[in-house]
């Protein structure tokens, strides 16, 4: 991982568990589509981030 997500980034089959402010993943499944923050949901599912490179670019622009 780049040294940008040292420290920010928790992984975690139970998203309902998750708080905070944004949520990757690929699909609204294990709670994901509960998370109170914005859920960037990427992959062929994903409305506007057809892959991680887009989610990146995303994330990189509130930065």
């Amino acid at each position: 991982m780049p040294k940008e997500a040292y420290k920010r980034v928790i992984l975690s089959h139970n998203k309902h568990l998750a708080k905070g402010d944004f949520l990757i993943d690929d699909r609204t499944a294990n709670g994901a589509g509960d998370f109170a923050g914005k859920h960037i949901q990427f992959g062929p599912e994903g409305k506007d981030f057809a892959d991680w490179k887009a989610v990146i670019s995303y994330m990189k622009h509130l930065a």
